[in-house]
């Protein structure tokens, strides 16, 4: 898995010849520090005995996100990372949970258990402006409600830089197994037939503690490089913070310049199907809106379960290919999402695409073509990327709607129908004696999850009785979920009772690729 090291060329090439730029500037001589990532002479450096599945290179929020989530699917992996704690640099990103049995991470000093939704801090809830001013020459962001948002997520949207993120990440990274390995560059991968990308590495030079942005505007058009001193960095420094100028000690250790851009990757994988990229090695995109972690959140969360699966046998290697035919597309319609964004609120200029409800981007992009099999009525020569939440299409290649459920055993207890999905596919019908459901228990190979969810139903109830409706699902008829919570494929309704298991069977093994005994 590579997720920095890439990004420049914005491809995942099999040509080991690539070319990035570190702006960073340290202050002793200020002049440009320019690292080019090249081939080299590296035959003194052995390749390493494997001792984990995976390899992440790259360990920020993307890297450190993914190696969460294999763990969570029993995967050992380790992420790697020049630097020796979190980025410094801070980038803003707004982190919707995607599913509810994600818990809601609160930055220091903040410590326990994850708030109610009413207790929030309002300075992260992202129905409330941000704790911050806003720049007199930008445009405000969207308006959200949150009573209309509990419709469709049972999260609360929160503004996180990524540096208040990772850190709580490492925290829970030891938890599901991940060797965090900084201080450590991967300065060289072999993937050939036969074998895995191996690779070799050797320790980086120490990083730095803390960093903060200053944006151009309010006067400034640009900075450009080696435009700003030690000088003007601090007092960018204090007027951040609130502080009178001089009112602590500042030592300025280094300065990076920052441009807005906007690309999408090629290819998010290799030819040989073994090293992919995610995150900024993947797409690059303004920061109005904060799509771009949410983006990279959103690969990787796309990525682990088909990495788990295929590494644990239950699906093909052909599986990792829908990695990409899924993410490439959405990567670049978010992408000129948060382009338009940064046209209409900053540049003040007519957007190349109409700006979509923030909602839509978060979770209403869609995998109309990959791992899903979509009915021949829902066929289209251009399906769509994305659908509004909250009119869903509840197709296959569709994210699993919200419907508030209750859990019988012991005390009730409000779920989501999202905390239904975890390591297994999931199969949800809406009426008791339903033969899908019979199919999914009695199922060889591979174990399916598998519920009916109504007034009366357990272990989970749906008194209202609104799955039926909101999930478009009548009597004898399914929907297959992926691990990530995305629809799979509409089961319909068949007379002949027989062949219900035989077509689970089938659909499965076209997903996955691979036949099961």
């Amino acid at each position: 898995m590579l997720d920095h090291g890439l990004s420049q060329r914005q491809s995942a090439s099999d040509v080991d010849i690539t070319t990035k730029v570190d702006d960073t500037i340290p202050m002793a001589g200020s002049e440009r520090t320019i690292f080019e990532f090249g081939d080299f002479d590296h035959s003194s450096i052995p390749l390493e005995e494997e001792r984990w599945p995976v390899i992440i290179i790259g360990s920020s929020m993307v890297g450190m996100t993914l190696g969460v989530l294999l763990g969570y699917h029993g995967v050992g992996n380790a992420p790697h990372s020049t630097a020796l704690a979190s980025q410094i640099h801070p980038l803003m990103d707004v982190l919707p949970k995607l599913q509810s049995q994600v818990r809601v991470l609160r930055p220091p000093p903040f410590h326990g258990h994850p708030p109610a939704r009413s207790a929030l801090p309002s300075a992260f809830r992202r129905d409330t402006p941000p704790a911050w001013p806003r720049p007199a020459w930008s445009h405000p962001p969207q308006e959200s409600d949150p009573d209309r948002v509990a419709q469709v997520t049972p999260a609360v949207q929160l503004w996180l830089t990524r540096n208040m993120f990772e850190p709580l990440l490492r925290e829970s990274a030891e938890d599901f197994g991940v060797v965090q390995q900084f201080g450590e560059a991967v300065v060289h991968y072999d993937e050939g037939p036969g074998r895995g990308a191996q690779h070799a590495r050797r320790s980086a030079s120490p990083g730095m503690d803390r960093g903060f942005w200053a944006p151009a505007g309010e006067g400034r058009n640009d900075f450009q490089p080696d435009s700003v001193t030690a000088a003007d960095a601090e007092g960018y420094f204090f007027d951040a913070a609130g502080l009178n100028h001089g009112e602590i000690p500042v030592e300025v250790e280094s300065i990076n310049y920052w441009s807005i851009a906007g690309f999408n990757t090629e290819r998010m994988s290799s030819k040989m199907g073994r090293v992919f990229i995610a995150g900024d090695a993947a797409h690059l995109m303004p920061p109005t809106g904060g799509m771009g972690g949410n983006t990279g959140v959103q690969d990787v969360y796309n990525l682990a379960w088909k990495l788990a699966y295929v590494l644990s046998r239950k699906a093909s290697p052909k599986l990792l290919k829908t990695y990409d035919e899924e993410r490439q597309p959405v990567n670049g319609f978010t992408m000129r999402q948060a382009y338009s964004r940064f046209q209409h609120r900053v540049a003040r200029t007519q957007p190349d695409e109409p700006e979509l409800p923030d909602i839509v981007c978060d979770i209403g992009y869609r995998y109309p073509t990959g791992a899903a099999i979509p009915a021949r009525s829902e066929w289209s020569p251009s399906p769509p990327l994305y659908e509004d939440p909250y009119s869903p299409l509840v197709t296959a290649g569709s994210r699993l709607p919200h419907v508030d459920i209750v859990r019988c055993s012991g005390a009730s207890q409000h779920i989501s129908t999202l905390d239904l999905v975890k390591q297994n596919f999931v199969l949800i019908a809406v009426d008791s004696s339903n033969s899908w459901i019979r199919a999914a228990i009695r199922l060889e190979g591979l174990r399916v999850d598998a519920y009916s969810l109504n007034e009366q139903s357990t272990p989970f109830r749906d008194p209202p009785g609104k799955a039926r409706e909101t999930l478009k699902v009548a009597e004898g008829e399914a929907l297959l979920v992926r691990p990530d919570g995305y629809i799979a494929w509409r089961a319909g309704k068949v007379e002949d009772d027989g062949r219900h298991a035989q077509l689970l069977k089938e659909a499965l093994e076209a997903i996955l690729q691979k036949r099961f005994t």
